[in-house]
């Protein structure tokens, strides 16, 4: 079992703070009434929020393999 320290909680609560304040923000816009035919089927707020999440993930495979201690999720 992979005890965590003080210092990585906080450094894990930050960032989903971070992530919550951006995601209050996409949700905050005004929505796509319609797309436009034969435009792509993605609405702007649900690219935001894709590319967001894919930025999220390349961020914690950067820190895991720069990392000294594993993170039980």
């Amino acid at each position: 079992m992979s005890i965590i320290n003080h210092s990585d909680m906080e450094k894990i609560v930050q960032r989903l703070e971070a992530a919550t304040l951006r995601l209050e923000a996409l949700s905050s816009q005004k929505p796509v009434l319609a797309p436009k035919p034969g435009m792509n089927t993605m609405s702007p707020t649900s690219s935001s929020i894709y590319n967001l999440l894919g930025k999220l993930e390349d961020g914690y495979r950067i820190h895991d393999l720069s990392a000294s201690s594993s993170y039980p999720f």
